[in-house]
């Protein structure tokens, strides 16, 4: 019997991780069977509500993707009892990320109790997969990454990014100033105004073994029993080779 694989699966922006999991609800449920074992983190950082339904009133498409009235009578009440989490907040002209020591502190602490074979990550969260990846590539470049001389955590062997984007911030280029050597799954979704795949390309260039899958879909995770059998698949076998849902793009310029 092949040794249990266990993944960190990262939540998008205003998510957090019970609300993730439910999401993911189908996935959990075929991994269950095939005895994968996913490890959910939460954000560290809460989420101005007035910012969320700010981000609906100036995005109407994005709202109407998402089901949600940003006029709705209640509606930042119904937000505030779901938590919103982040995993950083950005600055007025988006060139830091706020916060993401703390999440990197975070990460941290969850890989030195647990190893792990790979990472999930939805839109935020992709971007953080990503993140996560290249550093344990190589530790030194971040502080604590490095223990007695040892890395803390080996380098993962898949990273499974959904509607992800590369991250403008200093310590992040640190991070990204080499290419990205783990098997990266790149997921996007031709109707995704969140994150459209021209701004998921820069984190493609950045991945040197990488495969990339498009569906004909909005901001999600694509979870029909095909995609989700598919993403089991990959995490037991790390092959780009699995039979995709749809067609694989293997360079895609937009």
């Amino acid at each position: 019997m092949s040794p249990r694989k266990r993944v960190l699966v990262l939540h998008g922006w205003t998510q957090n991780a019970r609300l993730f999991k439910e999401t993911l609800e189908p996935f959990c449920r075929e991994c269950e069977g095939r005895g994968i074992e996913l490890v959910f983190l939460d954000g560290p950082h809460g989420v101005n509500v007035d910012e969320i339904i700010e981000s609906y009133v100036l995005n109407p498409e994005v709202a109407r993707d998402m089901g949600v009235d940003p006029e709705a009578p209640g509606l930042k009440e119904e937000l505030e009892k779901t938590d919103p989490r982040t995993w950083w907040d950005y600055n007025k002209d988006r060139s830091l990320a706020l916060g993401i020591g703390e999440t990197l502190n975070v990460v941290r602490g969850a890989l030195e109790k647990q190893r792990f074979d790979g990472v999930f990550g939805f839109s935020q969260g992709a971007a953080l997969a990503a993140i996560i990846s290249a550093l344990l590539e190589r530790p030194e470049v971040y502080p604590g990454f490095i223990h007695e001389g040892k890395p803390i955590h080996p380098p993962l062997q898949f990273c499974i990014a959904v509607s992800g984007f590369r991250l403008i911030d200093p310590v992040v280029a640190r991070i990204f100033s080499t290419s990205i050597k783990t098997p990266v799954m790149h997921i996007i979704g031709t109707k995704d105004q969140i994150v459209r795949s021209v701004r998921s390309q820069p984190l493609i260039d950045l991945s040197e073994n990488k495969r990339v899958i498009v569906h004909e879909d909005a901001h999600i995770v694509p979870l029909t029993a095909t995609w989700t059998a598919f993403y089991c698949d990959f995490i037991q076998g790390s092959s780009f080779d699995i039979p995709a849902p749809v067609p694989a793009v293997e360079n895609l310029k937009l």
